[in-house]
């Protein structure tokens, strides 16, 4: 993550943000909803309020039971107030 738009194709990011399941999970996709929360999925459907201040914060509150893997191609999208 960067805390501001990087300036530079070299810039580097502020820190990486880890699956709060396992830390060890690469493929994390992520979005942000027009209500300005981040979502991030991984082994669980994680859920901030905005963009996190630091490598590890706490998810506000997550989604589990289901069978999420975040592999190439996963996304999360927000249409008509729905995830």
């Amino acid at each position: 993550m960067w805390k501001s738009f990087p300036a530079a194709e070299d810039a580097r990011f502020d820190y990486f943000l880890t699956d709060p399941i396992d830390e060890r999970s690469a493929w994390l996709q992520r979005n942000f909803l027009p209500d300005g929360k981040l979502c991030l999925l991984g082994r669980t459907l994680d859920f901030w309020n905005g963009a996190t201040e630091s490598g590890w914060q706490p998810p506000l509150f997550s989604i589990s039971g289901f069978r999420f893997n975040g592999r190439d191609g996963s996304r999360a999208v927000a249409a008509g107030g729905r995830l």
